[in-house]
């Protein structure tokens, strides 16, 4: 599963989710190779780096114990044998101009979404052999400052572009596709506003916007932030994202008064979700979680024990197995129970003094991966195959 960073996406189908208060795990990567109009521009070969040099991994994505997707500073790549060795598959004209955010849909198909500062083009690049082939479509935008890609299947997703603003207002637009990217159309943009609430079925403007998440074609929460004590920043639609309306939330457990960031939900299934909020109060910060039985019709605050409470970074598999780590990178907690309870993990390693942690991705219950760096600040890529307890690091290069 894709780790969830506070703040951070949280992307859907395994638990990712994502990561607690700062912005996406991408940094700059790809040149917009044109300003074209809207919709599909052809077909693209890939181009491949013949470094073997092993360059820092930011994120990871694995879908069993053997395949899988990750992003260095300026790079995607795919591995076919648990993260061994990786290939260079970024689509071809990337350069450091352009930020990106990479959607991995199966152990084959992943979307690539990338914007150039002061440009007014998005480029979305999809593959679905690995990487081997990249497809390209261009989207007419605003100036962006980032943006966001999410689908709930190979022919329907959407993108989330931050235009401009800060903590207590962003303005924001919303395009979708339903023809597998070929084509996208704007379906929502927020506006300035001189009062507080938006016009029926809007987006207001208040508010920092973290992520944009869907549970199937129709229904999908945008969700965020905003400088005002116990209010939840939710947003559901039930139409593609063309209407949205304020999704009503019971109060967090142990919690009076406090600051409320959602990051985006994560499914499972089709009724079964997690939605991730972090906390902050005059005399204590924390992390608190949300479930869904219904496909997010509601949601039930989760009793969180007092040792979440420092907790950055988590990565679940279903709705009950997950995995955190604390502010500081040095401590690793498990939950069997959904997160109502966590352990905390006696780590050992086999192969130098026990690491940071900065982003973990599990696929079952003994198996996993983890973005680390050693006591020299030197960035590992660690691998368990026992729950977490034992890590042992993978000397990986990339061709």
């Amino acid at each position: 599963m894709e780790s969830m960073y506070f703040p951070f996406e949280y992307h859907e189908r395994r638990a990712v989710y994502t990561t607690i208060l700062s912005t996406l795990l991408v940094s700059s990567l790809f040149l917009l190779s044109s300003c074209g109009s809207q919709g599909n521009t052809g077909a693209t070969g890939s181009t491949s780096s013949t470094s073997t040099k092993a360059e820092a991994l930011q994120s990871i994505r694995m879908f069993d114990a053997t395949t899988g997707w990750a992003m260095t500073r300026n790079a995607v790549l795919h591995t076919i044998d648990g993260g061994v060795h990786w290939k260079d598959v970024t689509p071809p004209a990337h350069s450091q101009n352009a930020t990106m955010d990479a959607l991995f849909l199966t152990s084959n198909s992943a979307w690539i979404s990338m914007s150039q500062v002061d440009a007014l083009t998005i480029i979305v690049f999809r593959t679905s052999d690995g990487g081997q082939t990249w497809q390209k479509s261009s989207i007419q935008a605003e100036i962006s400052s980032r943006v966001q890609i999410t689908a709930v299947d190979t022919q329907h997703g959407w993108i989330l572009n931050h235009i401009r603003g800060g903590p207590q207002a962003e303005i924001i637009e919303i395009f979708r596709t339903s023809d597998g990217g070929e084509n996208w159309e704007r379906v929502s943009r927020v506006y300035p506003a001189s009062t507080d609430g938006p016009p029926p079925g809007k987006l207001p403007f208040g508010g920092s916007k973290s992520g944009l998440s869907f549970v199937n074609a129709s229904t999908g929460w945008v969700t965020g932030s905003v400088p005002v004590n116990n209010l939840a920043w939710v947003f559901v639609t039930h139409d593609g994202g063309a209407k949205w309306q304020q999704q009503a939330l019971p109060p967090l457990p142990y919690t009076t008064t406090a600051l409320l960031s959602f990051m985006s939900p994560t499914f499972f299934t089709a009724n079964d979700g997690i939605l991730p909020v972090n906390f902050t109060s005059a005399s204590a910060s924390g992390f608190g979680m949300y479930v869904t039985h219904d496909g997010g019709a509601t949601w039930n605050s989760v009793p969180i024990a007092k040792e979440a409470s420092s907790i950055s970074t988590i990565d679940f598999i279903d709705m009950q197995h997950g995995w955190a780590i604390d502010r500081g990178g040095t401590n690793l907690y498990a939950t069997i129970d959904g997160g109502m309870h966590w352990t905390k993990l006696t780590i050992a390693s086999t192969t130098h003094s026990l690491p940071s942690f900065k982003f973990l991705d599990f696929v079952t219950t003994e198996i996993g991966w983890a973005i680390g760096a050693t006591s020299s600040k030197t960035p590992v890529l660690l691998k368990t195959v026992d729950g977490g307890h034992t890590w042992t690091t993978i000397r990986y290069t990339i061709s």
